[in-house]
């Protein structure tokens, strides 16, 4: 019985890790990664050499703890990370919340439906390797 509580405990853990796929180039491991949150804000000239992709948990820190080491693996020399938001003017979100409670010993529900835009937010992850 323990076993099948450590597995799902395991696997819950392991289902809540920032991932991130990488798809791109690969160069010679680097050890020194600069990281931007503004393509402004980088003073040398570089091309892109790959990107990375994200699962559904979205931890800064950890994003970019994760995007460094994969820099590092891939040769890049630096990791833009910008973050983006994208309101969906066509579609709506609808919740509804229920809540019950005992009113003179008799339960009484009550709902509270809420309508929002739909949008969508995320993080562009790129990597970087300057030119020489």
């Amino acid at each position: 019985m323990y076993k099948i509580y450590t597995l799902l405990l395991v696997i819950l853990f392991f289902s809540c890790n920032t991932k991130i796929r990488y798809i791109g180039q690969s160069h010679s491991p680097t050890k020194n990664i600069e990281v931007f949150i503004s393509e402004q804000s980088i003073k040398r000239s570089f091309e892109y050499i790959g990107k990375g992709y994200l699962g559904f948990h979205k931890n800064p820190i950890k994003i970019q703890q994760k995007a460094e080491k994969i820099a590092r693996e891939k040769g890049a020399d630096a990791v833009l990370i910008t973050d983006f938001y994208i309101p969906d003017t066509g579609g709506t979100n609808i919740t509804t919340t229920y809540q019950t409670d005992s009113i003179a010993k008799t339960a009484v529900t009550t709902a509270k439906t809420t309508v929002s835009p739909a949008t969508y937010s995320g993080y562009q992850i790129l990597f970087l390797k300057y030119n020489k």
